[in-house]
């Protein structure tokens, strides 16, 4: 939709597709969220930046959604 993502931080986490990547396709925030007042201050003060992460992930979701040859791949590499 091309709304920022602004979440805990995943980067403990193995995923496929890798979507959530820090700074690159969202905004990570603390677990206990104490830092997300200033996080939206800064994203407010430096929205244009911030724009770019958003494109990258829609991007990146496109990407996943319409290519079914990316998807088997990983598979492959897995059980090869």
């Amino acid at each position: 939709m091309g709304s920022l993502l602004i979440k805990p931080s995943v980067s403990h986490a193995e995923t496929f597709p890798d979507y959530f990547q820090e700074h690159e396709t969202y905004v990570p925030i603390r677990w206990d969220i104490s830092d997300l007042t200033e996080t939206f201050e800064e994203v407010i003060q430096n929205y244009t930046h911030y724009l770019d992460i958003a494109r990258a992930a829609q991007k990146k979701l496109e990407f996943y959604a319409t290519n079914a040859e990316a998807f088997v791949d990983h598979f492959v590499k897995i059980i090869s």
